[in-house]
């Protein structure tokens, strides 16, 4: 998958080509659904990634396989728990203070910024 993927488009487009022909779909959509599949892979298989978690009508589809349909977008949420922001450092605690909520929210981005964007190439 991945030397498919560093494959110049023009030799990647036959095989897209090939197969929305035999799935009755445009070239387009086939080629949406392999880079959602191959990013889906990276996400979930590489180091150094906090837990995530896979959700929407994408993960209906390719993890379950309970609709059959081509996604235009994959929804992904982090575990924050998983980042140590829970208890007291927990964004949803009532109690926080609007400024605490900011400055741990503030914690969050960075937190997520530093582990979360994996190179792949």
């Amino acid at each position: 998958m991945d030397d498919f993927a560093k494959g110049k488009p023009a030799e990647r487009r036959p095989y897209f080509e090939e197969a929305a022909a035999r799935r009755n779909s445009t070239t387009t959509a086939i080629e949406k659904d392999f880079w959602i599949c191959w990013t889906l892979k990276h996400l979930f298989t590489s180091e150094g990634i906090p837990e995530l978690r896979f959700k929407g009508g994408t993960s209906l589809s390719k993890v379950f396989g309970l609709i059959d349909r081509f996604s235009e977008d994959i929804d992904i949420s982090i575990d924050r728990i998983a980042l140590g922001f829970s208890g007291e450092r927990d964004l949803a605690n009532p109690v926080l203070s609007g400024t605490k909520r900011k400055a741990l929210d503030q914690e969050l981005l960075a937190a997520i910024t530093a582990k979360s964007i994996p190179k792949f190439f």
